[in-house]
C-alpha cells in the first residue's frame, strides 16, 4: 500500500512599511492532513516497501515598500505645501520551493496496536505524547510524531520508517555478511 499526505506550509509573514498596520487575524488552524492510496512510487523503489509523500507548498516572503512617485511640494521658505505621492510596492521572493518528498513509511501491517503502543511511550519518554497509550494511532500521536519528525526534516503525522528505527521501534538490518 502506497500513502500519500497532502500538506500545506504557511507563507512567511508579509514585512509592512512603517506605519502600516496589518489587519488583526486569529490564528489559523493547521491543516489536516489528507492521506490516499497511491499506485506510483518514487522511481527505482523496491515495490516491497511502503512510500508516503509529503508535498511542500512554496514559502514565499513578501516585503511591502513604500515608493516616492513624487517629491513634497515645498515653498520658497522650506514649508510644506503639498504632501509627496507614494504607492506601495509588493516584492515577493521564493525561500524555498514547492517539492514533493517520498519517503519510506511503515507498512499498515507493521503498525499493529503493539507497535503503536510502543510508539506512544517512545513518544511519552520524549516528552511529546501526553495522552493516555492506547495503541491506536489517533490524532495526538500522529501530532505527537509530527512533532518529533519536523526537527529531523520531515513535517509529517505519518511515522517514516527511519524515526521508528530511532526510536527502536523496528530493526535494523545488519550488514550483507555478517
Amino acid at each position: 500500500m502506497h500513502l500519500r499526505i497532502l500538506l500545506t506550509c504557511w507563507p512567511l509573514a508579509a514585512c509592512l512599511a512603517s506605519g502600516d498596520r496589518a489587519p488583526p487575524q486569529a490564528a489559523a488552524p493547521r491543516p489536516a492532513e489528507r492521506i490516499e492510496t497511491l499506485p506510483a512510487r518514487p522511481e527505482d523503489a523496491p515495490a516491497d516497501a511502503c512510500w508516503a509523500q509529503e508535498t511542500r507548498d512554496a514559502t514565499v516572503a513578501v516585503e511591502l515598500a513604500e515608493m516616492t512617485v513624487e517629491p513634497p511640494g515645498l515653498a520658497p521658505d522650506g514649508t510644506l505645501r503639498e504632501a509627496p505621492i507614494t504607492r506601495i510596492e509588493r516584492r515577493e521572493t521564493v525561500v524555498r520551493p514547492a517539492a514533493e518528498l517520498w519517503f519510506d513509511a511503515l507498512c499498515p501491517g507493521e503498525l499493529g496496536e503493539a507497535r503503536i503502543a510502543a510508539l506512544q511511550r517512545a513518544l511519552a519518554a520524549r516528552d511529546l505524547h501526553d495522552g493516555p497509550v492506547t495503541g491506536r494511532l489517533d490524532q495526538a500521536t500522529r501530532e505527537a510524531v509530527r512533532a518529533y519528525q519536523t526537527p529531523r526534516g520531515l513535517d509529517s503525522g505519518t511515522l517514516s520508517r527511519a524515526a521508528a528505527r530511532q526510536m527502536g521501534l523496528v530493526t535494523v538490518a545488519a550488514p550483507a555478511g555478517e
